[in-house]
């Protein structure tokens, strides 16, 4: 977010308390044809939600973080907040391990097809709800990214006033990722090797979809029999440049 979006979106006074590790999610009424925030929240986010019943129990709240009754009606720009949840969220039979906890900072072992954050089929099945729900920390939030179907080190900031502390480590390249596979080998390969590759459209050869180049050097630490254990240390990050649709 550019400092000038972050300028023109209110800071909300209060945000409600999070629910079993899932914080509250803000929404603001649009221009509609709906009279009431059940009609609102029907018409405007994913289908299959029995927005009555939630309001019901308590689960929409106004901006000042009381619970709507289920008749309430809605106007333009009025704000609203609730909690997102799944019927049916897929299990992940994986565990995360603890590697280190203190004030400021965790770090956790995630295991293969755990989501870090969570999004579309994940929810409460996602790493920071996970710890969010083991050390009843809200404030956890992660330092990187690491995809769904990648294991390894993730990094949490446990407390805001020191976030960016530990953000900075990362923008000054003063923290080093290594990837990790088990991967085919040609004996005529030399290693380490550097690679760059660059997104480009198929369709229009012109336009690149990233700005840089993207390196990465691979070694090879150790050989087994199905293959080799390789390594690979990226050294820049990706920087999208997405061509205009307008």
């Amino acid at each position: 977010m550019s400092a000038r979006s972050s300028q023109l979106r209110p800071v909300p006074a209060s945000i409600p308390a999070a629910r079993d590790g899932v914080g509250a999610s803000r929404l603001v009424v649009t221009d509609g044809p709906w009279s009431t925030v059940v009609d609102f929240l029907t018409t405007r986010l994913r289908p299959g939600i029995d927005w009555h019943a939630r309001m019901v129990q308590g689960d929409v709240l106004n901006e000042q973080g009381r619970p709507l009754p289920a008749d309430a009606g809605c106007v333009r720009g009025q704000v609203l907040w609730y909690w997102r949840s799944l019927a049916r969220e897929p299990r992940v039979p994986f565990e995360m391990e603890l590697l280190y906890c203190d004030a400021n900072l965790v770090v956790v072992d995630k295991p293969h097809f755990l989501a870090a954050v969570p999004g579309g089929r994940y929810l409460q099945e996602t790493a920071m709800v996970r710890l969010k729900r083991l050390l009843g920390n809200d404030d956890l939030v992660p330092l990187h990214r690491l995809d769904r179907e990648t294991a390894g080190v993730l990094m949490f900031s446990a407390r805001p006033t020191t976030r960016d502390v530990h953000h900075a480590l990362l923008r000054e390249r003063r923290v080093h990722k290594v990837y990790e596979a088990v991967a085919p080998w040609h004996a005529d390969r030399l290693l380490p090797l550097t690679a760059r590759h660059r997104l480009q459209d198929p369709q229009v050869p012109a336009i690149c979809l990233c700005k840089w180049w993207a390196e990465s050097r691979t070694r090879r630490p150790k050989s087994n029999f199905c293959g080799s254990w390789v390594a690979a240390l990226p050294a820049t990050r990706l920087r999208w440049n997405w061509p205009s649709t307008a």
